[in-house]
């Protein structure tokens, strides 16, 4: 009976994987130990352009270290001499090759001596302000004893995954212009937990912040404001607890390099303090005419680049899917908390790069959007068609103006008076806008609404909805309502009974685009209410209203409308099934080739998020494949010059 090596079987079925399964199986030291392999890994010197042999590199510094030698000869991969030594007055490593002399991190992780190795540790944690049960973890490790070279890294890693490292990664990366995803967008959920607070498990937006973001007292300001995407954020910083100094300090810096949100979160948080800290009211004041002076429909502008950070981040988030078990308000306060990482580095290298706001939506704005739709299932009052620049200046106005107490103007001093005079055109009070000051913001879609429905607008909806003459204006009311005032599910019945009783004919359509919108309207009502019923209604209204010669909703719309609806359903297996059965539809009718397409992104990406829609979404999947292959190119015309 010939025996099988088990090391030599390992090879030759790793030789048999593609190159990313092939890294991630030899990643895993429990496989390796089991078959009896071990690596040896090349360790690439960015600022020198050089690469060491892992094990030929550590085995010089830890001669270094121990003291036994003064300096050292390393051979590089291209077979280059280098000779290495300690450089304590840069505490680091000196490694020179003919003229070229280059100072490298000391990596006393190494040092055979405990105590040489914890002072270093405590001071790189220190520095790197972090101190969560991980790094604990790692430091019970370099007290018992000294790290082999595979666990050196993993060391590091925790130090690369902090805040603080990340941030000047991304500006280097800006500085150098090595503009891409991974130099910008961090792929593990450890740094995210780190940068926004890892939440408890069955937390909503409240209790979050009351519990896990007031918790996180130990961090410095520009970190705290990074929470400021929900004024909860802001609230919870005790500025009266800071140093004075080191808050003036932070507002100085921040009025003139911050993000946008954390620049919103330093006015409501700075109003609130204003009686104890008057020296804050010149930054506040600046802050606020900057946010009043934003325009939203500068293709460059501020609110535009942030809308498409966020897009950006949020669809790598989406993508990757690391953050897939945690709840949507949560994965969308770690990727706006980034978003804004990115804002200050592109404010500090005030350089922004030609097209790269095109190149964030294009890379991931897909991803962003069919996530978002996903999202409203747990989280229905918060759609990706609120991600706008208009919609960010009227939250942010919104925010402000709701912070501001009565004597605003008068506490600010020096001219502040017309930032809240209503008689002003150019006051913040005159650009407050309804409704658009007054919805959701993008971490609320859990969150009820806390305002009450004036009598007359409920009154009104009864009329409306209960008249036995329907058209399309008779649901104006409830749908501009959906997102503003608790909606009782009782309107959500009254208006699938009128669509039923009116036999899906509403006159007074006049249009594609009034058709769309009055769908859309009706569809997040289905969603906010939860109504499976008028959901259902509103796919056969869809079916009638694109019947009719003179309207036209493309299947990318119409597909856009039932996703809107589906969270009618909160149940994952309904949810899915809606969608399924409405994608199972659009792909049996004519379409073209790009139409084709488009659907069948859409759902191929709505399954890599959520991958309970694979089974539903099968036969859709089917036809479209089906209708591809019978569907010829577009030719295409030129003309002859």
């Amino acid at each position: 009976m010939t025996t099988i090596d088990t090391r030599e079987a390992a090879v030759a079925g790793l030789a048999l994987l593609p190159p990313s399964l092939r890294m991630s199986a030899l990643e895993s030291k429990s496989f390796r130990d089991d078959v009896g392999l071990s690596v040896d890994a090349v360790i690439q010197l960015d600022e020198i352009g050089v690469a060491f042999r892992r094990s030929t590199l550590f085995k010089a510094i830890r001669a270094l270290l121990s003291e036994n030698e003064a300096s050292a000869e390393i051979i590089d991969r291209n077979n280059r001499s280098w000779t290495i030594a300690l450089d304590k007055e840069k505490h680091g490593i000196r490694i020179t090759a003919a003229e070229r002399t280059y100072t490298i991190p000391d990596f006393s992780c190494l040092h055979p001596n405990v105590d040489n190795r914890l002072a270093w540790f405590d001071a790189e944690t220190k520095r790197h302000g972090v101190d969560d049960e991980d790094f604990r973890v790692c430091r019970r490790i370099l007290a018992d004893r000294e790290i082999d070279d595979e666990q050196v890294d993993g060391l590091l890693k925790q130090f690369r995954l902090t805040p603080r490292y990340v941030a000047a990664a991304v500006e280097k990366s800006l500085r150098r212009k090595n503009i891409s995803i991974e130099a910008l967008i961090p792929d593990e959920v450890t740094y995210f937990d780190r940068l926004v607070g890892k939440p408890a498990p069955g937390h909503d937006l409240k209790q979050f912040f009351e519990h896990t973001a007031k918790e996180r007292t130990g961090l410095d300001l520009p970190a705290a404001f990074l929470l400021s995407s929900h004024s909860f954020g802001p609230q919870s910083i005790a500025l009266e607890a800071a140093d004075p100094a080191k808050v003036l300090e932070f507002y100085d810096w921040a009025e003139h390099a911050g993000d946008r949100f954390t620049q919103v979160g330093m006015v409501e948080c700075g109003l609130r303090h204003l009686h104890k800290m008057p020296q804050l009211a010149p930054h506040l004041r600046n802050i606020m005419q900057t946010i009043r002076s934003d325009d939203p429909t500068s293709e460059t502008g501020r609110l535009e680049l942030l809308c498409a950070l966020i897009l950006f981040v949020d669809g790598e988030l989406a993508r990757t899917g690391i953050c897939r078990e945690r709840q949507p308000f949560w994965r969308r306060l770690a990727a706006i908390a980034h978003a804004s990482v990115i804002e200050r580095a592109i404010v500090a290298v005030n350089m922004l790069p030609d097209d790269f706001i095109a190149w964030c939506r294009q890379s991931r704005g897909l991803h962003f959007y069919l996530q978002t739709f996903v999202d409203m299932r747990r989280e229905p009052r918060w759609s990706p068609d609120l991600l706008s620049a208009s919609q960010l200046k009227a939250e942010f106005i919104g925010r402000i103006v709701a912070a501001a107490p009565e004597n605003a103007g008068t506490m600010l001093g020096d001219g502040s008076l017309e930032l809240f005079d209503r008689a002003s055109s150019n006051s913040l009070v005159a650009q407050v806008s309804f409704p658009f000051s007054f919805l959701p913001g993008p971490l609320e879609g859990g969150q009820p609404s806390i305002a009450t429905m004036p009598q007359e607008i409920e009154d009104n909806l009864n009329e409306m909805l209960r008249s036995e003459t329907l058209t399309a204006k008779s649901f104006v009311t409830l749908v501009n309502s959906a997102l503003l005032y608790p909606l009782d599910g009782e309107f959500a019945r009254l208006a699938a009974e009128g669509l039923a009783r009116a036999k899906y004919e509403l006159p007074n359509i006049k249009s594609s685009d009034e058709a769309f919108h009055l769908l859309v309207g009706l569809a997040i009502v289905a969603s906010v209410t939860r109504s499976a019923k008028l959901a259902n209604e509103v796919r056969i209204l869809m079916r009638a209203v694109r019947r009719k010669p003179d309207i036209e909703i493309s299947q990318e719309n119409a597909f856009r409308i039932c996703l809107l609806a589906a969270p009618a359903s909160a149940e994952l297996s309904d949810w899915a099934k809606y969608i399924g059965d409405c994608a199972t539809e659009l792909s049996f009718e004519d379409m073209s080739r790009d139409s084709i397409t488009t659907l069948w992104n859409f759902i191929e990406v709505l399954r890599q998020i959520e991958p309970t829609l694979w089974q539903t979404t099968s036969r859709a999947d089917a036809a479209l494949q089906a209708a591809f292959a019978c569907c010829p190119p577009e030719e295409k015309t030129s003309e002859a010059s």
